[in-house]
């Protein structure tokens, strides 16, 4: 992926792109990772889109496949079940941890970031607020 990520103001450093990076683990260990680029603000990244899938590695950190292209995502979280959480600007999509899609957690008018409880359970953090939602069955 090439950043060339641009402040109104000034260039900033390849590491920009690398702070939207975020992680999610199953309880099998399996790794779950997106770029997160709704976390960035006003820059403007340079990007091929294959790049902004999720990705899925093995617990030792080998690649095993990638799915779903997301480009407005603050986070990504996993279930009890492996489901794997991403969230959207208006809504948290819902993915099996093949890629396929389980279902969302809709009707949210934004996502400053999220997490689930052992229950599944949704909580959303939006302007200063903090939403509970029921798990998704």
């Amino acid at each position: 992926m090439r950043f060339a990520a641009v402040n109104r103001q000034k260039k900033l450093p390849y590491a920009t792109g690398l702070a939207a990076i975020r992680i999610a683990v199953d309880g099998a260990g399996s790794i779950f990772s997106i770029y997160a680029l709704g976390d960035l603000g006003s820059y403007d990244l340079s990007y091929n889109e294959e790049d902004f899938r999720i990705f899925r590695f093995t617990p030792e950190g080998k690649f095993v496949d990638k799915f779903v292209s997301t480009m407005n995502s603050v986070g990504i979280a996993v279930d009890s079940q492996s489901r794997v959480y991403i969230s959207e600007t208006g809504n948290i999509g819902i993915y099996s941890k093949d890629g396929k899609p389980f279902g969302s957690v809709p009707n949210l008018t934004g996502i400053d970031a999220f997490a689930l409880d052992r229950q599944n359970n949704v909580y959303i953090v939006h302007n200063d607020r903090v939403v509970k939602r029921a798990a998704v069955q």
